[in-house]
């Protein structure tokens, strides 16, 4: 990744402080300000954002419900919308949008990168961590190698184990809701965890159903 990229997964995953972003991004030419906008964009999208995102995205972002970014990410589609906020020109709007990507990133990346720093809890439970998505391997890898995932990603293209595990998503631009299973060495499912607004509960929850096991064994 390029400096530019590192900057902006550190901003999105709360190890830079924004106003150092904000400061960059102030600095540079409204043409860079739109490819940044647009990257991120991208990479929301690619996270899997959702609608449900919206309000915690506008709260963590600093903005007003009637600014015109918190506006638009509030009506129709999340993919539409999030181009209509990457492409908005006036210097103030882009530097709320700037924000506003940035929030929506950090949420919609923040149930994988948890799954990724308790890495070591998963390991001394015994557990295999997988993730799941309807993009292909392709995407998958960049994502991974993006945000340094130790765990094996798997494409699920057609949406065939999301339907067999009620995880399929039958509206809307993603097809598959944000759904964990911990699933026992003898393939029973010990437990299903469900959560589109708070991401840290799939892996806590997941965790404590294996201590739970554990104990029971």
């Amino acid at each position: 990744m390029n400096e530019r990229d590192v900057l902006l997964n550190k901003l999105a995953q709360g190890l830079r402080p924004m106003s150092e972003g904000i400061e960059w991004f102030d600095g540079l030419g409204q043409e860079e300000q739109s490819e940044v906008l647009l990257f991120l964009r991208h990479h929301c999208v690619q996270a899997r954002a959702v609608t449900e995102d919206a309000p915690e995205s506008i709260r963590r972002a600093g903005l007003r419900p009637t600014h015109t970014p918190a506006v638009l990410i509030s009506r129709g589609r999340i993919d539409e919308q999030l181009g209509k906020i990457a492409g908005l020109t006036p210097l103030d709007e882009r530097r709320k949008a700037f924000r506003l990507l940035i929030a929506v990133l950090a949420i919609a990346t923040k149930e994988a990168c948890h799954f990724r720093d308790l890495a070591e809890e998963f390991k001394t439970a015994g557990a295999q961590r997988l993730g799941i998505s309807p993009d292909v391997p392709e995407k998958q890898q960049k994502f991974a190698e993006q945000y340094s995932f130790d765990h094996p990603l798997l494409s699920d293209p057609e949406g065939t184990v999301s339907r067999i595990f009620g995880a399929h998503r039958s509206w809307g631009p993603l097809h598959a809701k944000r759904k964990t299973f911990v699933i026992g060495t003898n393939f029973r499912l010990l437990a299903s965890i469900k959560s589109e607004m708070n991401m840290n509960v799939h892996a806590n929850k997941a965790l404590a159903a294996l201590r739970r096991l554990a104990t029971a064994e």
